[in-house]
């Protein structure tokens, strides 16, 4: 595994974008001032040529079992507002495999800040985003990159289904309170329940594995309107907390056969994160390139 360092970190994000969108990520933490901020951004498309998982049938009451306690599960979102913790991000293929080490904030819904540091522990990318706008900077390269999510340079990477406003909810495992309608309730082999939720930015589907009985969601699946899976989350390696913030987000992509994995440890479960650890402001010097 390559450890990355200086310019390189502008070379794998270019590989990490140019398939997918992660989110954002931690600035000044635990005493460590950085004058920049890392959004992570990842998402991986999927080629849509996977099938949906097999489920079963469940009776009428057990589905009004699930979706009451599914909708309780869902309503702790508005107490987990914040997620704090370090960060290790992998990406492996048959191409190259990289990771990337740092620090990671988000704060519902849509605020991030990624710092990656290097193995002296310095930073050497910073990026932050709000859901509407991003700011990445290279310490390396002396460059600040601002640039709208919406803009032709960042949205065409984004998958369907990612709607960079809910960042948090993707990282923490959660779908958003207030924004679906459940269609369907079915169980997997191991006795988890398929969540049917319509519908999401562009008519998107989603259906949510849900272990009843830990109380978490452990897979979100997105879907086009022609059924096609855009995205496949996988969430493991939960806190033990009310939250139960997952420790592992796994991004597949069936065309590339490559992999995203995001590693996270050390969570601060009690982080009040101000919505100014958000805003860096780019060190005097800093050359500014503005994203199309």
């Amino acid at each position: 595994m390559t450890r990355l360092q200086g310019g390189d970190g502008m070379r794998l994000l270019q590989l990490i974008l140019s398939r997918l969108i992660l989110s954002r990520l931690i600035l000044s933490r635990r005493g460590l001032v950085v004058p920049a901020l890392f959004f992570a951004c990842c998402q991986w498309v999927l080629a849509g040529c996977a099938g949906l998982p097999p489920s079963h049938a469940v009776s009428a009451l057990e589905r009004d079992e699930v979706e009451t306690a599914f909708l309780q599960k869902i309503a702790l979102s508005k107490q987990c507002l914040n997620l704090d913790a370090e960060v290790t991000v992998s990406y492996s293929s048959f191409l190259q495999d990289a990771t990337l080490s740092g620090y990671l904030q988000v704060k519902s819904p849509a605020l991030l800040k990624f710092v990656a540091i290097n193995p002296l522990g310095q930073p050497f990318i910073v990026l932050v985003t709000d859901g509407e706008r991003f700011r990445y900077l290279s310490v390396p390269d002396a460059k600040v990159y601002d640039g709208s999510v919406h803009a032709k340079a960042f949205s065409r990477y984004a998958p369907k289904g990612l709607d960079p406003g809910l960042a948090f909810y993707w990282l923490a495992g959660m779908p958003p309170p207030d924004r679906f309608s459940i269609l369907g309730v079915s169980r997997d082999s191991n006795g988890n329940y398929w969540v049917e939720l319509c519908c999401g930015p562009e008519s998107i589907e989603s259906r949510i594995l849900y272990d009843k009985e830990a109380n978490v969601v452990k897979r979100h699946i997105a879907l086009d309107r022609r059924g096609r899976i855009v995205i496949d989350v996988r969430y493991d390696d939960f806190t033990d907390n009310t939250c139960g913030f997952p420790g592992k987000v796994i991004v597949s992509s069936l065309e590339n056969n490559g992999t995203l994995e995001i590693y996270l440890s050390d969570f601060v479960l009690d982080a009040d994160l101000p919505r100014g650890d958000f805003v860096i402001d780019p060190p005097t010097g800093f050359k500014k390139v503005l994203v199309q």
